[in-house]
């Protein structure tokens, strides 16, 4: 019984509370909080009075949140996305903008076939897709037009 405790005391210890990351932040007007910063469903946010966090979460839902005095409470996320779907995700957001280059380039997995349009690329499966296939400049410029869209107020 002794042994049984002290293992359950362990991995108790050892796992602890899992840490949800549920949104990502893809732009805020207050410069104190940057951009790919991570947030749980329930965190409280000290975004200034009239400034704006769009946030989106794994499932590639935006989220528009304006800042009231004593900050904001996120709210809570309507699913949680896959550990690795919402780490390829935030590192597409992280990723620096690719710059255009002249010159060969070397293809990705598409084989002989380009990489498809930007504007091909309408859900976050087709742009992570695009990411995980090395064309990177695409997937971001689908990023950036899909994160311009319509994001819900909060």
């Amino acid at each position: 019984m002794r042994k049984f405790l002290f293992g359950a005391a362990i991995s108790l210890l050892v796992g602890g509370v899992a840490y949800a990351e549920d949104f990502i932040v893809v732009g805020s007007t207050d410069p104190h909080i940057l951009k790919s910063a991570t947030y749980s469903s329930g965190d409280r946010v000290l975004l200034a009075k009239g400034a704006t966090l769009t946030l989106i979460n794994g499932s590639g839902t935006l989220t528009r949140i304006t800042g009231r005095s004593g900050g904001v409470v996120l709210p809570g996320a309507a699913s949680s996305a896959p550990q690795p779907r919402f780490a390829a995700l935030r590192a597409l957001i992280e990723r620096p903008q690719a710059r255009r280059t002249f010159g060969a380039m070397r293809g990705g997995r598409y084989g002989d076939e380009a990489c498809p349009k930007a504007a091909d690329l309408t859900t976050i499966d087709q742009i992570l897709a695009a990411d995980e296939n090395d064309c990177t400049a695409v997937a971001q410029e689908a990023m950036s037009t899909y994160m311009t869209s319509a994001a819900k107020p909060e």
